[in-house]
């Protein structure tokens, strides 16, 4: 095989892994269902996480996307989905919610399901699991992602939910089922937004509402909350901030103090002036007096 071979077949296996990661291994079902590293889609972009879809339509008339990524894989990438489902019931009363997922899959994804569900037994191929879920939604948008690989989240209508709401839900549920893959796209996806901004991203950022989820339900090392520091380091605005500190999360003011600090750089020390900049100004009266 030639060098320049040897190059290209390097850079097509080159594991293209998000910037606000957690972990760098992806599980089976990472590379099984959700896409192979490496790949690209048409505009360059990596495509770590795609489905096997080729332009066709759903039973919903919705259409497909056409990716360039390869349909043909080895056969030691097969994976088993098992002849058995959960039937996941998720919320309370009148917002209770049913889903079946192959349990093969969640065992697969999530360590925490899986230790869960090797304590429930089998009855006609279903076993029953319910949880403490307080957004149905996000658990619909998780299950999503694991037959797919994408995230169904962007709205359709200026009247949609708020899909930071919705994105920072889903990476809570992801970080309670220890299911990093997933945290890792909630964190794509909440970058995607944060850069649609169209040239406005400073009005567009994540709201208070929106950290106060992340920082309620996550602790420190943590990847959501590094990427909220740092669309804020990059980009809020002072007025924001001056308006929101009373109630914006106190670990966060303190990360984003550090990191405003870690990342100062050296063209900024015009800042600091003249020590008579620090001087407080008297009045012509208070001049005469002391004169």
């Amino acid at each position: 095989m030639s060098d320049k071979g040897s190059e290209d077949q390097a850079k097509l296996a080159k594991d293209t892994r998000p910037t606000y990661s957690s972990i760098d291994e992806p599980s089976v079902a990472d590379l099984i269902v959700r896409g192979m590293p490496g790949l690209r889609i048409s505009d360059g972009r990596p495509a770590s996480a795609q489905p096997n879809r080729s332009g066709r339509k759903t039973a919903r008339g919705s259409k497909l996307n056409v990716l360039s990524r390869a349909i043909r894989v080895p056969e030691t990438l097969a994976i088993d989905f098992g002849d058995t489902f959960v039937v996941v019931q998720i919320g309370q009363s009148d917002h209770r919610r049913t889903f079946a997922v192959h349990e093969n899959l969640l065992c697969a994804s999530s360590p925490q399901l899986k230790k869960r569900l090797r304590e429930i037994p089998v009855e006609h191929n279903q076993k029953q699991l319910s949880l403490d879920c307080p957004d149905p939604g996000a658990f619909a948008l998780y299950v999503q992602y694991l037959y797919t690989g994408q995230i169904p989240s962007k709205p359709t209508s200026v009247t949609a939910s708020n899909e930071y709401t919705t994105l920072c839900k889903l990476y809570i549920l992801a970080y309670d089922f220890e299911d990093i893959p997933a945290q890792n796209a909630a964190c794509d996806a909440t970058y995607a937004k944060a850069m649609e901004s169209n040239g406005d991203i400073q009005n567009s950022l994540p709201q208070r509402e929106h950290i106060d989820i992340i920082y309620s339900g996550t602790s420190s090392p943590c990847a959501a909350r590094r990427l909220l520091v740092d669309l804020y380091t990059a980009y809020a605005k002072d007025e924001w901030l001056s308006t929101h500190t009373e109630t914006l999360p106190q670990q966060f003011m303190g990360e984003l103090a550090l990191n405003l600090m870690k990342h100062r750089a050296a063209w900024l020390s015009h800042i600091i002036g003249s020590k008579e900049q620090y001087h407080k100004n008297m009045s012509s009266e208070q001049m005469f007096q002391t004169g």
